[in-house]
């Protein structure tokens, strides 16, 4: 070895060193012959048979003959590790013998190999062979002498194989063509073996790290070299992933080396991954930027058409773009758009002022376009931006770009309500709607309401496509969406109510379907305006004041909507319930027929209610005999409950409610002209009970503008009933007037029961009398006095019951009797509501006695005695001696009674005459009153 390396440096030159090479010949198989010698009875031994080794054995000395040769190869022996061989001796002897095989390395007289030296000879010995090959094509094959020298030159320097083939690779990439073309599958074999051998480098070898920096330098102008004629390629945006397979090819070898891990041992060290990873970015960038450039020329149109071809592009085509940079660890969409971010930002806020310096704000068609196409550019904004949200690109001005739309939206929110209120007024119309019958079983509904609930609907559907996150932008378009609905609602309102109200064969069908669609587009919006206006989102970005404005309008405007619609909903159920009032007429006029006139049977007169289509068959075939009150009171509601179950079939349950009003309207103005006057009780009775069911029917309380059922039911008390409501009346009052400065007499009261169960004892003190201020004082001389009575005198006449009397106190403005008083009453009369007890003070004088006030104590009022309290203190109110009657709504129902029932006529003579005396005593006094005070003095 030694030999030939001295030898390749005296030639100088490869080509020389390899001729001789050729003429020294091949190298052949090695042996070692020994054989066993006899030694001599004088110590010495025979020459005879010795056998000469290269130079692991010098001597052998063997005894017995010379046939006991033999052949041993020396590549069967490792280096510097013992064998053991077992040599035939003949006549059945044997030697075992140790041998080891040692290497006599002289490698260190010879300097060690550079790596500028090993390259210089790896490319001699590639171009010589290179030179005497017969191809076309090099294919980086040594031959069999020149790779014997090259690969013992390698072994002898000790060169590990991956440095070997990192030598050979970089002559290859720097492989002039002059001299001979260098075919592709050279680069292709060295780049296999080097990665096969690359787990077998020793990292610590000293021309590993050279080797590696002068690849790196290789590789970095290979790239350069073939990125070169890519440097106009259009990488951004994607076009087709047809042109990543002519660059992906051309890259394919420098990405093999780029890949070996050998990189990452060497931290410190530069490789051509991040070159080429910055070589491609640096062209990535670059045709963003030129990109950016064009947009920048662009018109408006041009420009909002070309964001939207950008973003199409971008989620159709840049899969293959951004595998294909993922590998060198490039973003491609992050990297490209923050490129283009500047240029695209700069372009499109640009065009939006504008086009807003431009545009005619009086043109609706150009209001029109102007929203679409600022909708459209504004969502593909937000797609481009969801596209991009994944790479964290903080700095991107994309992010911010609903502020560049902040004067827009303003012109969004008139375009829906202009095209809304356009698409409204397109929709069907009740004409074309046909018969309700088409309907079935469900409530019937205009056909075009379908459409105007799309429409609609289609504004939210605006609104969320946005996806605002401003919250300007949140506060505008939310109020307005509410705004917007509402405006739509009263004009498909407005179309609805015009088009029920002309004249039509099916008016009843028209008013019916109109009402419903308006109530049904009312409540679409009253359960969604939350959803459709994204409330959820807004309460989320906007603060509390925003918020709360955002919620008080769109409340205020749904109310004033809802208001609207009631008022056509009722007006078109009001002409509804007109075409029904045939019905009404025939229930409210035999509601009021008069009893004698009912039960004198079918054969003197037939009744109305026959008539109406409701009433129950078997009372139209029953004619032979008479309708009692009962039965016919509950054919009436039958067919009240007949009239109102086919409206609520009909309409929806917030219209039901409205049209129970008007039929309950209708119907009590009906039985106000059929109803007969100075009837009985009874008649009144059963009338309002009736009246009551058809409430409860229609689902309607009663109401404080309508006063016929409490006339009803005033009118069918008795006469009884009546005055006691009337004596209830005034014990009411006593309770609700206030003490201040009017008189009041002080008394304790209780009841204890008799033995006999049946009688009640009420124990009465009288204690005192507060001053009366407002008493017309004649002269210093006033005796009060007080009388106890029970009222009303239908149940305690004056010849069971006496009137107990105080004795007066004479010249007194502050009586004190301090009397007690026992009155019995019946048990049956003291719980009944009515029942009173009247404290009358009268001022004693000597022609007549005054009435000074009059208070009342409900007898079911007083409190029971028990031994810790016999009696209790009430403080009962007077009242003034010209309280007038007129007023009391029973004393009105008893006098208008009177004329037909003496016990009225009775009590009105009563109170008439009491009335006459009051007004009697003060027309005299005020006529004779210093004659009265001198005769009182006197």
């Amino acid at each position: 070895m030694l030999f030939f390396f001295q030898s390749f440096r005296f030639f100088n030159s490869p080509k020389k060193f390899l001729k001789f090479f050729r003429e020294f010949g091949s190298q052949k198989e090695v042996t070692l012959k020994f054989g066993v010698l006899n030694p001599k009875k004088d110590g010495t031994s025979s020459k005879k048979g010795v056998s000469r080794s290269a130079s692991l054995l010098r001597k052998l000395t063997f005894s017995e003959r010379k046939s006991t040769d033999e052949q041993l190869k020396l590549s069967i022996f490792p280096l510097d590790i013992s064998v053991r061989k077992n040599i035939n001796l003949g006549s059945g002897k044997s030697v075992l013998l140790e041998m080891t095989l040692k290497r006599n390395d002289h490698r260190n007289l010879i300097n060690p190999l550079d790596f500028d030296d090993f390259l210089e000879m790896t490319r001699s010995f590639h171009e010589w062979q290179a030179e005497n090959c017969e191809l076309e094509q090099y294919d980086g094959n040594l031959g069999d002498p020149t790779f014997s020298m090259f690969y013992s030159i390698a072994f002898f320097f000790e060169i590990p194989s991956f440095v070997l083939k990192i030598t050979e690779m970089t002559c290859f990439l720097v492989w002039d063509d002059e001299m001979k073309k260098l075919d592709e599958k050279a680069l292709t074999d060295v780049s296999l073996k080097m990665t096969a051998c690359e787990s077998e480098v020793d990292l610590q070898h000293l021309l590993l790290n050279p080797s590696l920096i002068y690849l790196n330098d290789c590789a970095c102008n290979t790239i350069r070299c073939i990125l070169q004629p890519f440097s106009n390629e259009p990488f951004f945006p994607p076009v087709s992933s047809s042109r990543l397979k002519t660059i992906n090819a051309s890259l394919k070898l420098i990405t093999d080396i780029c890949i070996l891990d050998v990189w990452d041992e060497f931290e410190n060290l530069a490789n051509p991954s991040n070159f080429l990873s910055l070589e491609l970015k640096k062209l990535l960038e670059k045709s963003a930027e030129k990109y950016g450039e064009t947009l920048k020329k662009m018109e408006f149109h041009e420009l909002c058409r070309q964001v939207q071809s950008l973003w199409l592009t971008l989620s159709n085509e840049s899969h293959p773009y951004c595998i294909f940079f993922h590998q060198f660890d490039i973003n491609y969409i992050g990297a490209a758009m923050l490129k283009l971010d500047l240029s695209l930002a700069k372009a499109i806020r640009r065009s939006l002022i504008n086009q807003l310096e431009e545009i005619d704000h009086r043109n609706p068609t150009e209001l029109e376009n102007f929203t679409k196409t600022t909708m459209r550019l504004f969502v593909t904004l937000r797609n481009l931006l969801n596209l991009i949200e994944t790479f964290h690109l903080p700095d991107c001005r994309l992010f911010h770009f609903e502020e560049w739309f902040k004067e827009i939206t303003v012109f969004w929110t008139y375009s829906w309500r202009e095209v809304t209120q356009k698409m409204v007024e397109r929709t069907i119309t009740l004409d074309e709607d046909g018969d309700s019958v088409k309907y079935g079983a469900r409530r019937p509904l205009p056909a075009g309401l379908y459409s105007f609930l799309c429409i609609q609907k289609g504004i939210s559907d605006d609104m969320a496509r946005l996806e605002f996150t401003l919250p300007h932008h949140l506060v505008i378009c939310s109020a307005s969406v509410v705004n917007i609905m509402c405006q739509n609602i009263n004009t498909y309102a407005k179309k609805l109510f015009n088009e029920a109200m002309r004249n039509h064969e099916e008016k009843a069908s028209r008013l019916v379907r109109a009402t419903n669609g308006i109530e049904q587009a009312m409540c679409f919006v009253e359960e969604g305006y939350r959803r459709f206006a994204q409330f959820q989102r807004v309460e989320e970005i906007v603060d509390k004041d925003d918020l709360a404005a955002v919620r008080t309008t769109s409340q205020r405007l749904l109310k004033s909507t809802r208001d609207t619609c009631e008022l056509q909903i009722s007006t078109l159920l009001s002409h509804f319930v007109t075409l029904k009032n045939d019905i009404v007429m025939r229930i409210a006029k035999n509601l009021c027929a008069d009893g004698k006139e009912s039960n004198g049977g079918l054969k003197s007169k037939k009744l109305d209610i026959l008539q109406i289509p409701f009433f129950p068959f078997q009372f139209q075939k029953s004619y032979k005999r008479e309708v009692s009150a009962t039965e016919r009171i509950e054919s009436i509601l039958e067919c009240c409950y007949g009239l109102v179950d086919d409206v609520r079939c009909l309409l929806l349950p917030n219209c039901f409610k409205l049209s129970t009003r008007h039929f309950a309207t209708s119907l009590e103005t009906e039985i106000r002209k059929n109803i007969r006057q100075k009837q009985p009780a009874e008649y009144y009775s059963n009338i309002y009970i009736a009246l009551k069911y058809i409430y409860e029917f229609l689902e309607i309380d009663d109401r404080k503008d309508i006063n016929l059922l409490s006339d009803l039911h005033l009118n069918s008390f008795s006469t009884n009933d009546l005055i006691l409501s009337y004596y209830d009346s005034l014990c009411e009052k006593i309770d609700r007037t206030r003490f201040g400065n009017s008189p009041h007499v002080d008394v304790h009261i209780s009841y204890i029961k008799m033995d006999d169960e049946n009688t009640i004892s009420i124990q009465i003190k009288l204690v005192k009398m507060s001053p009366i201020e407002w008493i017309d004082v004649l002269s210093d001389r006033v005796d009060y006095f007080v009388r106890l009575e029970l009222f009303p005198k239908i149940l305690f006449p004056s010849n069971k019951f006496d009137s107990p009397t105080t004795n007066p106190m004479p010249q007194s403005t502050r009586p004190q009797w301090k009397e007690l008083f026992e009155i019995q009453v019946p048990l049956e009369c003291f719980f009944l509501r009515g029942a009173c007890l009247a404290i009358s003070v009268f001022d004693h004088e000597r022609f007549v006695d005054r009435l000074v006030g009059r208070g009342f104590i409900s007898l079911h009022s007083v409190p029971e005695a028990s031994e810790e309290k016999p009696t209790q203190r009430l403080q009962v109110p007077l009242l003034a001696n010209d309280f007038s009657d007129q007023n009391n709504v029973f004393y009105q129902l008893l006098k208008n009674r009177s004329c037909r029932d003496a016990v009225a006529k009775e009590f009105i003579e009563t109170r008439t005459r009491r009335h006459q005396r009051i007004r009697a005593l003060q027309t005299y006094i005020k006529r004779n009153r210093h004659r009265v005070g001198h005769m009182l003095l006197g």
